[in-house]
């Protein structure tokens, strides 16, 4: 294993699309030691999250072609996240039998205690209660 630097580090960011183990790689580390080294400082912290937004833009532009071509899974994924506020969520109604009312029950299991359950007193045995004794 090979001695991290943030100047090395900084480079290994570049073009890793933000992967934590594609950075280890290019460092010849482990995944958790670049990890924690990136997490100590802020300056790599902020190159690591530019990277990722960089893909980000990089998956928007995709999808911005896609759509512009007419692509029927672009445009509803496009429509149910960012035309959201418009009105276009996906939601999902739920009803009784051919649209009827939906009745709802709630079932509560009895406890321990109130099957007829003691706690056992100090000394006696686990079961019985104090109207066992004699």
């Amino acid at each position: 294993m090979s001695k991290l630097t943030k100047t090395k580090v900084a480079k290994a960011i570049s073009h890793s699309a933000g992967i934590i183990s594609t950075i280890a790689q290019k460092c010849d580390v482990d995944w958790s030691t670049v990890n924690n080294f990136i997490k100590k400082s802020p300056d790599l912290q902020k190159l690591l999250q530019a990277e990722k937004e960089g893909i980000l833009d990089l998956a928007e532009t995709q999808l911005i072609k896609e759509l512009k071509l007419g692509s029927p899974w672009a445009l509803k994924f496009y429509l149910v996240t960012i035309g959201k506020k418009r009105g276009y969520v996906k939601r999902s109604e739920v009803t009784g039998e051919d649209g009827k009312k939906l009745e709802v029950g709630i079932i509560v299991k009895p406890t321990k205690r109130e099957k007829g359950f003691m706690d056992p007193t100090p000394g006696t045995p686990r079961g019985s209660s104090d109207s066992d004794r004699v």
